[in-house]
């Protein structure tokens, strides 16, 4: 079974970067962003660190 994980207009890049790295930490490897181009930020990268980042269009 394959299960994506949501996050819907989040307003905090950090919120982002720590979501990805506990997902990462879980095993979880599917994280999606709506209406978002926070991942894109320093922040997020910080937080999200050892955790690797794709975009989809």
């Amino acid at each position: 079974m394959q299960l994506a994980f949501v996050l819907v207009e989040p307003k905090v890049p950090e919120n982002v970067g720590a979501a990805a790295r506990a997902l990462c930490t879980l095993g979880f490897s599917e994280l999606w962003l709506v209406n978002s181009d926070l991942h894109t930020r320093l922040e997020a990268h910080w937080l999200a660190h050892g955790s690797t980042v794709h975009t989809a269009c």
